[in-house]
């Protein structure tokens, strides 16, 4: 319980700890100060079938201070089918009780606990978000939302649910709820280079033209001025911005049309801003405006659903087609069959789907009453004042629901699972949340008909044989797979393969993942805990999912896949599978294993996770592009090399510049060097592919010169080469490039034909540092270099005392500068390149 309580007070960014890097992955995604508000909330969960317990263990790893559980129903064997937490040991036993345990375990620092009481408007009130997935009648759905409602301040109140192919989501923030960052992005800053004041009929405007090729700022944006020279009468205050165009001639018809200048923007003079000398430059921020949205409570949001003209579905086609708005009427059917009833409709009964058609009839006609009759369609009345109504109801989609609705899918449980638990994170303000309906479907995987043999079996996969049939469910069974990594999307899709039960009738899962377990690992990799860190991937990851399946066939390796590995995964190999399921963290090993399914015309089924983003691919024989076929989005922000080593003007230079000297001076060297001692031919055939005689030269010379430290060195020569790589980078570089380009030298501005001075803009005039041993970052550098050096030759790092002990008696020769007029003219191309991009 220590842990529990002291979890806000130990999360600090500055200092190193356990629960530090236990979230460090997920302080990237969710920033400082929205986990530091997680550790602070206290959530209900009601239900523990499929989304409910998906949606626990996503909360829970994500780290709230409490997760209250409520379920007091018994586990029935088709539970097996969407809860990992469940047994065959389980069946008769109370859902809550059995998950509790295992819930627990996933985090330390989370007081995961279960209710089994009424669950009364006091009890809601105890805590900061509340999220039913389980079939609960409206009234209380409706009761529960007012409680949340009327509380100061509001609690999120949230609905996912699942029934067949169908989802639902609904939330609701509170009257009103306030997103201080809508997309969660890094504030974006734009290197000013130029500045110039313009006229526009009454008005006059500063255009800023940036150093980027693109500012990536909207007309809705605004900005603030971080630091500008050449200009007076600035404050801290947001600037609005508008759009620059250039017209342009168009060459057959000789008309002119407006071109957008993706480079420019301007903003309103106002009468304090003044430019001042020939040259303006400094950096601007784009300014998240905070959005004040509001929320309908249930009750009322059911009648009035929407705020713009369709209500949302993840695919646009069916969006548009009105998918959504067909789905929430279906929705509303099967709340009303339950009001009449008490229960869900019955799996595959008819006479249950055909009157859930008659209640979604009644609340459609009852909608078209409540609307006015719109006589000008010029000016209808806005959309989120008209009760949903459609023209022409789907009874298909009404009756696909019903038929299925007392089943539920794992893969789309996952799904929905995971969308809501990051709805809940989105209480504290960053993130635009859903608002407020979405509904989903996937009525292309129904056959026109219940299929013959979808008879339930009392078996473990019911639901999925309730929906596809028992030959699907044999077929699932006789797969044969390759799922190659096993971390955070490799414990997800291990855990849904086994519970559909994939090769676990006559055929196998092969799992691969070489890597071992740490403590950041646990905050999203589930099927690892503490006492596992250290261990294989691949074997703890396959252990857990035989624990949910006993069933299941898994052949565990913990062998990378690519050319070296062909003696383990040959031809045969390949060729014995239905499909591979990548869940890697390289582009290489992701071409590789694309080659073999391309030559081997097998599924591949590819992902990848990169903070809040993800992508999948489908890659299917002969209908589909392969994974290299895919070309991947233009990298947004890719910093040029010249600005890179000449000219940096942001921190994120600086970085990326730093990341790369760590490679060039600490990686490559030693993999190169052992790669010599293993096999000196293959390391020969990859410098023959380097380019010129001269890189390859420079390579060999590397390689030689290392070897050679190698045979005789010591911490004092550790000290030596940490001294020679900051003269070289802070002194000796930064001469050359003040000698190529004197502080006064001048270029001509391509736009005004003008000249302006050469340090301007982005290109700020440098300074070089002459080594001093009492500057702390001085020392610093050479501290922490040395001992790089000393770990990359195999030798114990010294701590800070004994350094400076060592320092002392180490002669430090650095090399005379003398300018080279050679460098300075391949300076000068490199400059003149890169701006004739």
């Amino acid at each position: 319980m220590s842990q529990l309580n002291n979890a806000q007070e130990n999360f600090d960014e500055n200092t190193a700890n356990r629960l530090m890097d236990l979230y460090s992955r997920q302080i990237g995604a969710f920033g400082v100060e929205t986990m530091k508000n997680l550790t602070t909330l206290d959530v209900l969960i009601i239900g523990l079938q499929g989304v409910g317990i998906e949606l626990a263990k996503n909360l829970t790893l994500a780290g709230p201070r409490s997760v209250t559980i409520v379920d007091n129903e018994k586990i029935k064997i088709q539970d097996l089918g969407t809860n990992f937490f469940f047994s065959e040991a389980s069946i008769g036993k109370n859902r809550a009780e059995v998950a509790l345990d295992p819930l627990s375990k996933l985090n330390p620092y989370v007081n995961v606990s279960l209710y089994s009481g009424e669950v009364t408007p006091d009890f809601v009130r105890k805590f900061g978000a509340m999220v039913v997935t389980n079939n609960t009648p409206l009234r209380y759905l409706i009761e529960w939302n007012k409680v949340c409602r009327e509380h100061k301040p509001p609690i999120p109140f949230y609905i996912a649910l699942t029934n067949g192919v169908t989802a639902t989501f609904f939330t609701d923030y509170g009257p009103t709820h306030t997103v201080t960052d809508p997309n969660g992005e890094p504030v974006r800053v734009n290197v000013v280079e130029h500045i110039e004041e313009v006229t526009e009929g009454d008005k006059s405007y500063l255009v800023f033209t940036v150093a980027a090729d693109e500012h990536k700022l909207d007309e809705d944006s605004s900005i603030k001025i971080d630091e500008i020279h050449g200009a007076e009468g600035f404050t801290n205050i947001p600037y609005p911005v508008f759009r620059v165009y250039k017209q342009v001639k168009n060459n057959s018809s000789k008309q002119t049309r407006d071109v957008l200048v993706p480079n420019k923007f301007k903003i309103e003079k106002k009468p304090e801003f003044k430019l001042v000398g020939s040259s303006q430059s400094g950096t601007v921020s784009e300014f998240k405006k905070p959005q004040n949205l509001t929320f309908r409570s249930l009750e009322e949001s059911i009648v009035y659903p929407k705020y713009e003209y369709f209500l949302l579905h993840p695919e646009n086609e069916k969006m548009f087609l009105g998918r959504g708005d067909q789905l929430h009427i279906a929705r509303v059917a099967l709340w009303r069959f339950m009001e009449k009833t008490g229960h869900l409709p019955r799996l595959h009964n008819e006479d249950d789907a055909n009157e859930c058609i008659k209640l979604a009839v009644e609340f459609n006609e009852e909608n078209e009453k409540k609307n006015p009759t719109i006589e000008d369609n010029a000016n209808p009345p806005p959309i989120d004042t008209i009760a949903i109504t459609v023209k022409s109801l789907s009874e298909e989609a009404v009756t696909k629901m019903s038929l299925y609705a007392a089943t539920e899918l794992t893969g789309l449980c996952a799904f929905v699972g995971g969308v809501i638990s990051q709805e809940v994170v989105k209480k504290f303000g960053k993130f635009t949340p859903l608002r407020q309906w979405m509904h989903i479907d996937y009525f292309e995987l129904l056959k026109d008909k219940v299929p013959d043999d979808a008879k339930p079996l009392n078996s473990r996969y019911d639901n999925q044989i309730s929906v596809f049939g028992k030959a699907f469910q044999d077929k699932i069974g006789k797969q044969k797979w390759f799922m190659v990594g096993c971390g955070a999307l490799g414990c997800e899709y291990l855990k849904g393969f086994a519970l559909m039960g994939l090769g676990a009738n006559g055929g196998a899962i092969h799992v691969t993942d070489m890597d071992r377990i740490e403590i950041s690992n646990l905050n999203r990799q589930f099927l690892f805990h503490k006492e596992n860190v250290g261990q294989p991937k691949s074997v703890c990851a396959s252990k857990a999912a035989k624990t949910m399946n006993p069933q299941m066939n898994i052949i565990t390796y913990e062998t990378p896949v690519g050319p070296s590995s062909e003696n383990v995964f040959d031809d045969d190999f390949w060729a014995s599978l239905d499909g591979v399921c990548n869940a890697l963290d390289n582009i290489e090993a992701r071409q590789y294993t694309d080659s073999k399914i391309v030559f081997h015309t097998k599924y591949l089924l590819e992902s990848g996770t990169l903070g809040t983003k993800a992508n999948c691919e489908i890659i299917i024989p002969y209908q589909t592009k392969s994974y290299r076929e895919y070309k991947d989005p233009k990298e947004e922000d890719t910093i040029p090399m010249c600005t890179l080593r000449n000219f940096p003007n942001l921190i994120e230079h600086c970085i990326e510049w730093s990341r790369a000297q760590f490679t060039e001076i600490f990686e490559d060297p030693p993999k190169d060097l052992n790669s010599l001692l293993k096999d000196k031919n293959a390391l020969f055939r990859t410098i023959e592919k380097e380019g010129n005689g001269q890189a390859k030269l420079a390579k060999y010379f590397h390689i030689k010169t290392l070897y050679e430290n190698a045979l005789n060195i010591n911490y004092e020569h550790c000290i030596q080469m940490a001294h020679e790589v900051f003269i070289s980078q802070f002194n000796h570089r930064i001469r050359d490039l003040i000698y190529a380009f004197p502080e006064d030298t001048c270029k001509i501005d391509p736009e005004r034909g003008t000249k302006v001075p050469f340090w301007s803009g982005s290109k700020k005039f440098p300074r070089y540092a002459e080594f001093d041993p009492s500057n702390q970052l001085h020392l610093d550098f050479l501290f922490f270099t040395a001992n790089l050096f000393a770990h990359m030759y195999n030798l114990s790092p010294k701590n800070i005392n004994d350094f400076k002990e060592t320092l002392n008696r180490t002669k430090l020769v650095a090399k005379e500068w003398k300018p080279s007029e050679k460098l300075s003219k391949l300076l000068e191309e490199e400059v003149k390149a890169d701006e004739n991009k």
